[in-house]
Protein backbone atom coordinates (compact mmCIF):
# COMPACT_ATOMS: atom_id res chain seq x y z
CA UNK A 1 0.00 0.00 0.00
CA UNK A 2 1.39 3.67 -0.96
CA UNK A 3 2.39 6.05 1.60
CA UNK A 4 -0.25 8.81 2.30
CA UNK A 5 1.95 11.66 2.16
CA UNK A 6 3.59 10.54 -1.37
CA UNK A 7 0.88 9.69 -2.95
CA UNK A 8 -0.70 11.51 -6.14
CA UNK A 9 -4.44 12.83 -6.27
CA UNK A 10 -6.14 13.13 -9.43
CA UNK A 11 -6.17 17.06 -8.17
CA UNK A 12 -5.68 19.54 -11.29
CA UNK A 13 -6.16 16.34 -13.86
CA UNK A 14 -8.86 17.31 -16.81
CA UNK A 15 -9.68 14.68 -19.52
CA UNK A 16 -9.51 16.01 -23.04
CA UNK A 17 -11.73 12.92 -24.33
CA UNK A 18 -15.46 12.59 -23.59
CA UNK A 19 -16.43 8.97 -21.25
CA UNK A 20 -17.71 6.18 -23.93
CA UNK A 21 -19.09 3.17 -23.55
CA UNK A 22 -17.23 0.21 -24.83
CA UNK A 23 -18.16 -2.49 -27.11
CA UNK A 24 -17.53 -5.10 -24.67
CA UNK A 25 -19.61 -3.57 -22.04
CA UNK A 26 -22.83 -4.03 -24.68
CA UNK A 27 -22.26 -7.95 -25.20
CA UNK A 28 -21.49 -8.25 -21.48
CA UNK A 29 -17.76 -8.66 -21.56
CA UNK A 30 -16.49 -6.20 -19.62
CA UNK A 31 -16.68 -2.20 -18.96
CA UNK A 32 -14.73 0.89 -19.62
CA UNK A 33 -13.51 1.26 -15.98
CA UNK A 34 -10.39 -0.90 -16.12
CA UNK A 35 -8.43 2.61 -15.98
CA UNK A 36 -10.35 3.83 -12.76
CA UNK A 37 -10.37 0.33 -11.73
CA UNK A 38 -6.24 -0.16 -11.62
CA UNK A 39 -5.37 3.10 -10.86
CA UNK A 40 -7.37 2.86 -7.75
CA UNK A 41 -5.43 -0.31 -7.00
CA UNK A 42 -2.37 1.03 -7.21
CA UNK A 43 -2.90 4.26 -5.22
CA UNK A 44 -5.20 2.50 -2.61
CA UNK A 45 -7.90 4.79 -3.39
CA UNK A 46 -11.18 3.47 -2.12
CA UNK A 47 -14.02 3.46 -4.03
CA UNK A 48 -16.63 6.43 -3.87
CA UNK A 49 -13.49 8.45 -3.08
CA UNK A 50 -12.51 12.14 -4.80
CA UNK A 51 -10.14 10.19 -6.50
CA UNK A 52 -12.40 7.09 -7.77
CA UNK A 53 -14.97 10.03 -8.67
CA UNK A 54 -12.55 11.87 -10.74
CA UNK A 55 -12.69 9.34 -13.56
CA UNK A 56 -14.14 9.09 -16.21
CA UNK A 57 -14.96 5.70 -18.61
CA UNK A 58 -12.71 4.62 -21.32
CA UNK A 59 -10.40 7.64 -21.52
CA UNK A 60 -8.16 8.07 -24.72
CA UNK A 61 -4.93 6.66 -25.12
CA UNK A 62 -3.79 10.47 -24.68
CA UNK A 63 -5.79 11.29 -21.59
CA UNK A 64 -4.06 8.15 -20.52
CA UNK A 65 -0.28 9.12 -21.49
CA UNK A 66 -1.09 12.93 -19.72
CA UNK A 67 -2.82 11.32 -16.70
CA UNK A 68 0.39 8.66 -16.06
CA UNK A 69 2.49 11.88 -16.67
CA UNK A 70 0.41 13.92 -13.74
CA UNK A 71 0.64 11.03 -11.33
CA UNK A 72 4.36 11.03 -11.62
CA UNK A 73 4.51 7.25 -13.02
CA UNK A 74 7.11 5.80 -15.30
CA UNK A 75 5.93 3.88 -18.66
CA UNK A 76 7.88 1.41 -20.36
CA UNK A 77 7.35 0.03 -23.91
CA UNK A 78 8.62 -3.60 -23.41
CA UNK A 79 9.42 -3.94 -27.20
CA UNK A 80 11.42 -1.03 -27.49
CA UNK A 81 15.08 -2.70 -26.67
CA UNK A 82 16.36 0.97 -24.66
CA UNK A 83 13.24 0.21 -22.01
CA UNK A 84 13.65 -3.32 -21.47
CA UNK A 85 16.52 -2.87 -19.05
CA UNK A 86 14.95 0.01 -17.19
CA UNK A 87 11.81 -2.23 -17.14
CA UNK A 88 13.64 -5.28 -15.52
CA UNK A 89 14.66 -3.45 -12.91
CA UNK A 90 11.54 -2.51 -12.10
CA UNK A 91 10.08 -5.66 -12.25
CA UNK A 92 9.44 -5.75 -8.08
CA UNK A 93 7.43 -2.70 -7.98
CA UNK A 94 3.77 -2.58 -8.19
CA UNK A 95 2.08 -1.14 -11.53
CA UNK A 96 0.02 -1.61 -14.23
CA UNK A 97 0.03 -3.38 -17.85
CA UNK A 98 -1.13 -2.20 -20.83
CA UNK A 99 -2.42 -4.35 -23.61
CA UNK A 100 -4.12 -4.41 -27.23
CA UNK A 101 -6.15 -5.78 -29.10
CA UNK A 102 -5.78 -4.61 -32.96
CA UNK A 103 -8.30 -6.63 -33.77
CA UNK A 104 -11.13 -5.43 -31.59
CA UNK A 105 -9.65 -1.90 -31.46
CA UNK A 106 -9.72 -2.02 -27.67
CA UNK A 107 -6.99 -1.89 -24.90
CA UNK A 108 -7.15 -3.27 -21.31
CA UNK A 109 -5.53 -2.38 -18.29
CA UNK A 110 -4.98 -4.57 -15.15
CA UNK A 111 -3.30 -3.49 -12.32
CA UNK A 112 -0.17 -5.95 -10.87
CA UNK A 113 0.82 -6.26 -7.52
CA UNK A 114 4.02 -7.42 -8.24
CA UNK A 115 5.31 -7.07 -12.11
CA UNK A 116 7.78 -9.80 -12.08
CA UNK A 117 4.47 -11.99 -11.56
CA UNK A 118 1.82 -10.82 -14.50
CA UNK A 119 -1.49 -12.19 -13.89
CA UNK A 120 -3.62 -13.85 -17.63
CA UNK A 121 -5.78 -11.87 -19.03
CA UNK A 122 -9.23 -12.84 -17.79
CA UNK A 123 -10.89 -15.93 -20.14
CA UNK A 124 -13.84 -13.43 -21.91
CA UNK A 125 -11.13 -11.28 -23.04
CA UNK A 126 -9.17 -14.36 -24.89
CA UNK A 127 -12.05 -15.59 -26.45
CA UNK A 128 -13.01 -11.95 -27.98
CA UNK A 129 -8.89 -12.46 -29.12
CA UNK A 130 -6.65 -14.65 -28.24
CA UNK A 131 -3.68 -12.55 -29.84
CA UNK A 132 -3.67 -9.57 -27.32
CA UNK A 133 -0.22 -7.37 -27.10
CA UNK A 134 1.24 -6.15 -24.12
CA UNK A 135 2.33 -2.79 -25.12
CA UNK A 136 2.89 -0.84 -22.05
CA UNK A 137 3.69 -0.67 -18.70
CA UNK A 138 3.04 2.26 -16.06
CA UNK A 139 5.63 1.56 -12.79
CA UNK A 140 5.17 3.66 -9.61
CA UNK A 141 8.75 3.43 -8.21
CA UNK A 142 7.87 5.53 -5.06
CA UNK A 143 6.56 2.46 -3.64
CA UNK A 144 8.77 -0.32 -2.28
CA UNK A 145 9.41 -2.74 -4.55
CA UNK A 146 8.53 -6.35 -3.10
CA UNK A 147 11.76 -8.22 -1.38
CA UNK A 148 10.64 -11.64 -2.14
CA UNK A 149 7.86 -13.71 -4.13
CA UNK A 150 5.07 -15.30 -2.16
CA UNK A 151 2.35 -17.66 -3.21
CA UNK A 152 0.19 -14.57 -3.56
CA UNK A 153 1.90 -12.69 -5.69
CA UNK A 154 1.78 -15.19 -8.35
CA UNK A 155 -1.91 -15.16 -10.62
CA UNK A 156 -1.70 -17.37 -13.02
CA UNK A 157 -3.60 -20.03 -13.52
CA UNK A 158 -2.78 -23.21 -12.12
Amino acid sequence: MPDKKSTPTMEGFTWTSTPTKNFLELIGAGDGWCVRNTMCQLFGWPEGSNEWLAFIEGPSARDLDRLGEHLGLEWYDPDFSPHIPLLRARLDHPGIFLYASHLLGYSHAMYEPHLRNPRWLAPHYLELDPNWEFFRCLVDVRQEPHTEVSDTDSHSPA
